[in-house]
């Protein structure tokens, strides 16, 4: 697939999905959150997380276990 070329997959005539190449979907991701940012409905980050510290866990819960407790 050369760039920016663009497969559309149809259901019955319809278009349901695109396929395209890695780069043309990074490409196009840039330029609609620039878009996006240009209209001040988004703020674009930079750098790193790196004063992120995780929070530490009182103990080891299974995450099937948590979705059981908070269900009930």
């Amino acid at each position: 697939m050369k760039r920016g070329a663009v497969v559309h997959v149809t259901d019955r005539g319809k278009v349901v999905a695109e396929i395209r190449s890695a780069a043309a979907a990074k490409d196009r991701e840039e330029a609609i959150l620039n878009e996006l940012a240009a209209e001040g409905l988004v703020t674009r980050g930079h750098g790193r997380f790196k004063d992120f510290e995780p929070i530490p866990l009182r103990r080891r819960v299974l995450v099937s276990r948590w979705i059981i407790d908070e269900r009930r």
